[in-house]
């Protein structure tokens, strides 16, 4: 699949999942989730699913997909989680001798995936431009906001009127929350995380080459690279996203001294 289809099987997994799965039962839900995937499989890697392994595989997530409707057990249930996962990564290496790299390869690919479908959806070129903003953004903004907590907290600690004017300023944010929590259905965007999680995982693969060799398979296959991975990695303006993150870390702790300063000259020295 090309990176537009594989963004268009990744919304379409997201809404089916929330669909079957918001505030409903597993059971039928689970087979119904599952039999549009093996027909995704059959459709774009029918060549793939022609081993004796992936064959096994391929039927015991169909198997333990209709079991979850007859039983509807916790143990079924958790047995066809295993299978599924199992053959998300036998797509990945389809010629696959061992059950212990099929799951090693599922394993990384739970987290692979995340980042792969992250960095797809930035480069998608339709809808791409408010991600790669907001991507950008976040890398300027994230870790510094992060230190500046720490200095938050340590002020806190060393000035009782900074603490009296941040637990109040915590309070308001924890009473903006409670209303939010209030109006906001949690439960619905739960499951639509975890629907795109999912998708991810079952969307994309991603060869690692430590696992591919532990299974014997060929060299050439060492080399497979992530292209998204690597453009966003090694952008030109990676030194400049340092920059300004570093500016916005000056500025936000020079803003937070002033601040305290000003109270020290206020309740100290008057």
């Amino acid at each position: 699949m090309n990176d537009k289809q594989k963004v268009s099987a990744i919304i379409f997994f997201t809404i089916l999942f929330t669909l079957l799965f918001y505030r409903q039962s597993a059971g039928i839900n689970i087979i119904l989730f599952e039999s549009a995937y093996l027909a995704l499989i059959l459709f774009f890697a029918r060549r793939t699913v022609k081993t004796p392994l992936a064959l096994l595989l391929f039927g015991g997530t169909f198997l333990t997909g209709v079991f979850t409707v007859v039983t509807n057990s916790v143990l079924v249930i958790f047995m066809n989680f295993i299978s599924l996962l199992l053959l998300s990564g036998i797509l990945i290496l389809p010629n696959a001798v061992s059950v212990i790299s099929v799951a090693a390869l599922a394993f990384y690919n739970l987290l692979l995936a995340q980042v792969e479908g992250f960095n797809t959806l930035i480069a998608y070129k339709s809808g791409g431009k408010p991600l790669r903003k907001l991507a950008h953004y976040l890398k300027i903004i994230l870790v510094p906001v992060a230190i500046v907590t720490v200095f938050v907290f340590i002020y806190k600690a060393a000035n009782p009127v900074f603490s009296k004017v941040t637990n109040n300023f915590l309070a308001d944010i924890d009473a903006w929350f409670t209303l939010l929590f209030q109006r906001v259905d949690f439960w619905l965007i739960t499951t639509i995380i975890f629907g795109y999680l999912l998708s991810n995982v079952l969307v994309f693969q991603n060869p690692v080459a430590e696992v591919i060799a532990y299974d014997g398979r060929s060299d050439g296959l060492l080399r497979v690279r992530n292209p998204h991975f690597n453009s966003i990695v090694l952008r030109n303006t990676a030194l400049k996203n340092e920059y300004r993150a570093a500016v916005f870390l000056f500025i936000s702790l020079n803003l937070l001294l002033f601040i305290v300063n000003i109270i020290d000259i206020n309740w100290v020295w008057l």
